[in-house]
């Protein structure tokens, strides 16, 4: 239809809705109204149909089994195998070091999994050992103060070794071990008197047996003493152990020569250690600085209580000490750092004098040191 073709109360009729639809003051309000409430309205509308939200909750994943994830581990190189188009014998080759590296984890899992229960067990016994050990430490550490408080033992005398028997021949035919061994197997029956050997061994012009037992000590000991084929010939002696030495240091030399000084020097040295009295003996002096000097002390085994402690007192002074060992010498060439069994000397050589003989032939009124005279 063609705007000519329109007729004037069609017109009229547009025009009347066009007028209708302009804009006024209060046909504005009114519509601003009209949106609100609309909008409210749909505001609730949705709040009422919106689903609430609900609290994330975290998934937790079952943890798989060591067959689980085998089978997931095979899987996936199957896919590898398909997608890069290996061949099989690669593939197998590949399986079999699959496999292996597999069960070498299994081995390790376990052997780490035993490894912490052992440490585990370990752990839990570790404070009753320290405990232990803190208890014994105490029972066996004595401090100076205590051992001092003790006081003096009631003996001093050594006790003797009583499972060696010395026997040392008394003519100058008997001094070699072989024949002195001989003479006494042919003398003394040690099945008839009851006696049990461990061994026996040469020493200087005897034998040192070693009885089994303190008894067969005493029946050799009888054996031989009272044989009269061996009257004589033999003496036989129990050893008799020896004192400890200790060497003081840093004694004057004006205070300790005479003999009374040196008595009562040792008797104090004795009192205030609380030592036993007369048990003391000064084996010989080491020289010093200046004026001083060191004085070797054999004395009474109850000083080893006191090896911890370095000074040792004698009245209002402390004298510095440590056990004395004395270096090995050889008997033959009198030499020291080695023994007479290892001695390159062709002759024996005279402790006396610097001559080639023995000590007992010596014709020497006074005695000179080799060591000093050679060079060493």
């Amino acid at each position: 239809m063609s705007d000519s073709e329109i007729t004037c109360g069609e017109r009229r009729a547009c025009l009347k809705d066009v007028v209708s639809d302009t804009p006024t003051p209060e046909k504005a309000s009114l519509r601003s109204k009209q949106l609100s409430q609309k909008r409210r309205k749909a505001s609730r509308n949705s709040k009422r149909s919106s689903p609430t939200k609900k609290k994330s909750v975290a998934v937790v994943e079952t943890p798989q089994s060591p067959t689980q994830q085998l089978l997931a581990c095979a899987s996936r190189l199957e896919q590898i195998f398909n997608a890069h188009k290996i061949e099989d014998c690669a593939r197998a080759e590949i399986r079999e070091l699959f496999l292996q590296t597999y069960s070498i984890r299994d081995r390790q899992i376990a052997f780490w999994k035993n490894s912490a229960t052992k440490a585990k067990d370990e752990a839990l016994e570790h404070p009753k050992a320290l405990k232990q050990v803190a208890q014994e430490a105490t029972e066996v550490k004595k401090s100076f103060s205590e051992v001092l408080k003790r006081g003096a033992p009631t003996t001093g005398v050594p006790k003797s070794a009583g499972r060696f028997v010395l026997v040392y021949a008394k003519i100058e035919a008997l001094e070699d071990s072989v024949k002195l061994k001989k003479l006494l197997e042919k003398n003394v029956s040690l099945e008839r008197e009851g006696i049990k050997l461990v061994r026996s061994r040469p020493i200087n012009k005897g034998l040192a047996i070693t009885p089994a037992n303190k008894e067969s000590a005493e029946n050799l000991t009888a054996a031989l003493t009272k044989s009269e084929a061996l009257q004589g010939k033999i003496v036989v002696k129990s050893p008799v152990k020896k004192n400890s030495r200790i060497v003081v240091h840093d004694l004057d030399k004006s205070d300790c020569r005479s003999r009374e000084k040196k008595k009562k020097f040792l008797s104090l040295l004795a009192k205030d250690n609380h030592l036993p009295e007369g048990k003391m003996q000064v084996r010989f002096r080491l020289k010093g600085r200046g004026s001083k000097e060191h004085w070797v002390i054999e004395v009474d085994p109850i000083i080893k209580e006191l090896g911890d402690q370095r000074r040792i007192l004698a009245g209002f002074s402390t004298y510095r000490f440590k056990d004395y060992l004395e270096p090995i010498q050889c008997f033959k060439c009198y030499k020291y750092g080695h023994l007479q069994a290892k001695c390159i000397e062709s002759e024996q050589c005279c402790s006396t004098c610097p001559e080639k003989h023995s000590y007992k032939t010596c014709k020497q009124d006074t005695e000179s040191c080799r060591n000093c005279l050679e060079p060493n």
